[in-house]
């Protein structure tokens, strides 16, 4: 997938506010909906001085609407609109797309860039738009007045200009976009974060002498991995969520009856992990990681579940719990491959594993 390039940003100016057009590229006066605006852009790409006219009235009519995040399409390219925290700046994004009839890719590319937040569908060509909020700008026989009367109150009545200017401040960045490859690791350090969790609290139960006889994990689920939300100029985090049961045979603290002199406790599994917490890996498909990944239990309790160039996934059923945690856990150490899905009982667990290859940078 094409990688969304930032053409730049278009701050809406306050009215009232003096400003240094030293600090823009290009500084714009306009009528929108019948009120006069000014903008100022920051250009960061050639291609954003070429569509200056389209850009304005789609961060207009989006501030309009009182909307942080829109997107349009025009063409073969995709153009997504970026507000952190306000309805006076946005970022300017542009994405080429490769197949413009692939509703899916259309879908995928907005919330990958948006992660997940709300957005607001530009349906309006940019023609459309500075046709309907274009109007009554009929002003040009007004220009030269306005140069001449201008010119008269800077040199007659100086005293006016005497007050220090007001700086504009530039918003704060949008969280930054998680790419497929950050995606894809996070997922397989926090399956590994995740496994380890479950095995140390079956450990703990093991070594405890009293623990062992009267407390158990009954069963176990672990398959929700969702991005978070990101700070400004921050990396979204990847969380875990699942959940623990335990079974006692005494009402231990914060469990409940079930019946039978059995009592159980459902404990919320949820773990976060960061870019920042990722370390440089060596981790590739290699024979040695097949090997430890079918040595996980026997080949008849795992089926491929699907296979393309860059992932195969595995499903399996019914392995014995401290058999697939301690071998999966020494895969995970030497193999790219991270758990889509785990649950199970004391007895058995079952779920999907994919083994993947890591995708190709985007330059």
């Amino acid at each position: 997938m094409n990688k969304a390039i930032k053409l730049g940003e278009v701050v809406i100016l306050d009215a009232e506010t003096n400003f240094e057009k030293g600090s823009y590229s290009i500084v714009k006066n306009i009528r929108f909906g019948g009120e006069a605006k000014n903008l100022g852009l920051i250009v960061s790409d050639a291609a954003m001085s070429d569509i200056a006219e389209d850009i304005i009235y789609a961060v207009l009519y989006t501030a309009n609407e009182e909307q942080l995040r829109a997107y349009y399409r025009q063409d073969n390219f995709l153009y997504l609109l970026d507000s952190s925290q306000s309805f006076n700046s946005y970022f300017v994004y542009r994405q080429m797309l490769e197949d413009p009839d692939d509703e899916l890719s259309l879908i995928s590319a907005i919330d990958a860039h948006f992660g997940g937040h709300g957005h607001l569908h530009i349906e309006m060509t940019p023609a459309e738009l500075r046709s309907t909020y274009g109007r009554n700008q009929n002003i040009a026989k007004f220009a030269i007045l306005g140069v001449v009367i201008l010119a008269f109150l800077v040199l007659v009545i100086p005293e006016l200009t005497k007050e220090e200017p007001k700086v504009v401040q530039a918003p704060p960045p949008p969280p930054l976009v998680l790419d497929d490859n950050q995606v894809i690791l996070l997922k397989d350090a926090l399956s590994i974060k995740l496994a380890k969790k479950v095995f140390a609290d079956a450990e703990a139960i093991s070594a405890d002498p009293f623990l062992s006889k009267h407390k158990k994990i009954k069963s176990f689920v672990v398959g929700q991995m969702d991005q978070g939300t990101g700070e400004s100029g921050q990396y979204p985090p990847m969380i875990g969520k699942g959940e623990i049961v335990y079974e006692y045979d005494f009402p231990a603290n914060g469990s409940e009856n079930s019946g039978n002199d059995l009592y159980v406790q459902n404990i919320s599994l949820d773990e976060t992990i960061h870019v920042e917490d990722l370390t440089p890996s060596q981790k590739k498909l290699s024979q040695e990681c097949f090997n430890a990944v079918h040595s996980i239990t026997e080949v008849k309790n795992i089926s491929v579940g699907s296979r393309n160039d860059n992932e195969i996934v595995y499903d399996f059923k019914d392995i014995k719990p401290s058999e697939f945690l301690r071998k999966y856990i020494f895969a995970a150490d030497i193999c790219p491959v991270y758990i889509r899905s785990l649950n199970g009982t004391d007895s058995a667990y079952s779920g999907t594993l994919v083994l993947y290859k890591e995708p190709a940078k985007v330059q």
